[in-house]
């Protein structure tokens, strides 16, 4: 039998008291943006934009039961001022969200980051071995407001199998080179469409600059006659540049660059002006934000954005039957089947999981209120009544399908 439920409104908590939850203030609170946050909700506005079904439905409905919201502790990387050594310190909490079925999507802002977070570990993994130099590569493409995208991807990946090719690939196995990764990173500016690739080379040993220069200069050469046969002019030589890694520390930063993990976080960059995810969020500013938005969706459709090559492996490891896939997340609450679908129609699951990685106890014992108010009715008016009160009461409307 199910207990009675009372709205806050009606005064008390009712028959949930002995549950340990208590009244959130009554003062509306402006939205906070926490990581979590912030991809959650472009990923609401994604899908108000998006012409791909599998966007529109990403997290929207649950794989067997009910959502599980956790909360696991964040790290960085710092450099210590009396050492000058990089020390991982505390960076706070990170919400997360498991048990709901993803689009998988290198354009979903939610999706994207959690798979190129595990293979950036795969990527850590794979390479530990190796301690030569590592050469970090940039190769771009001339670009203008009359080209479309999909010509200028087409011509990258032409250019890339010509500069990488067999006898060029041979050349850099001569010099020692065990394996490499390649990540398409994009921008958008004043001359529209800035797709280029990033890629990371592996030695086996240390490999003088001036022996490397020369097979570098052989490869740009190859890219650029390549582009220009593809696109009708050569890139520019200062875009294609190539420096030897300091150490693994900068590349990794310059892999997470790559794979456009920093982009959410990233102001713009000097010379390509907004991020991918820049553009995404530009997108309700009008019909000409949203045609860039759907011109990228349509010309990356089926793309492989990361590709890796010799000892380089981006396949996360498999996790054990009886392992957690996610040991050191702190489960936080369930959300019922139903309740979470109205959530994410309503668009709350951003400030949801932003109470949750601040970890206010009493805005996340509401939040378990609304919870235990999920499992005991399916009526959405009394979930309204039981949303927090520092939230809209009215839900946006169904996305129809």
């Amino acid at each position: 039998m199910v207990a009675p439920v009372v709205s806050p409104a009606a005064g008390g908590m009712g028959p949930l008291d002995n549950r340990g939850l208590t009244q959130p203030p009554s003062e509306k609170i402006a939205p906070t943006a926490t990581p979590a946050s912030r991809r959650w909700a472009l990923l609401d506005q994604l899908r108000k934009v998006t012409g791909r079904k599998s966007h529109r439905m990403c997290a929207r409905y649950t794989i067997d039961g009910a959502a599980e919201v956790g909360r696991r502790t964040a790290t960085k990387t710092e450099v210590c001022q009396k050492t000058g050594r990089r020390q991982e310190v505390d960076n706070g909490h990170r919400a997360t969200v498991s048990n709901v079925i993803m689009c998988d999507s290198a354009l979903c802002p939610v999706c994207n980051a959690r798979k190129r977070a595990g293979q950036l570990a795969a990527l850590a993994q794979s390479t530990e071995h190796v301690q030569g130099s590592v050469v970090l590569v940039t190769l771009t493409v001339p670009h203008d407001r009359k080209t479309p995208l999909a010509d200028m991807l087409d011509a990258m990946a032409k250019a890339w199998n010509s500069a990488m090719s067999a006898r060029a690939k041979r050349a850099w196995e001569g010099l020692g080179m065990v394996g490499w990764f390649r990540a398409l990173d994009y921008t958008h500016g004043e001359n529209g469409h800035h797709p280029h690739y990033h890629a990371v080379l592996y030695f086996a040993g240390e490999v003088d600059r001036q022996t490397w220069e020369r097979v570098w200069w052989d490869t740009r050469h190859r890219w650029s006659n390549s582009i220009e046969r593809s696109l009708g002019s050569r890139p520019n030589n200062k875009g294609q540049n190539a420096q030897e890694a300091q150490d693994r520390h900068a590349v990794r930063d310059y892999a997470i660059k790559a794979m456009a993990m920093d982009a959410l976080w990233s102001e713009g960059k000097d010379l390509g002006g907004q991020t991918i995810w820049q553009v995404l969020a530009s997108t309700i500013q009008g019909p000409h934000k949203r045609r860039v938005w759907e011109e990228i969706e349509s010309a990356t459709y089926r793309r492989r954005w990361v590709t890796a090559g010799g000892c380089v492996s981006l396949k996360p490891p498999e996790v054990e039957e009886d392992q957690d896939e996610e040991p050191d997340v702190e489960p936080v609450l369930s959300i019922p089947r139903d309740l979470w679908g109205w959530l994410v129609v309503g668009g709350f699951v951003p400030r949801l999981l932003s109470d949750v990685e601040r970890g206010n106890p009493t805005r996340v014992d509401r939040w378990r209120a609304l919870a235990v108010v999920g499992e005991a009715t399916d009526d959405r008016s009394t979930w309204r009544e039981w949303l927090p009160d520092w939230l809209p009461k009215q839900p946006k409307p169904e996305v129809t399908q």
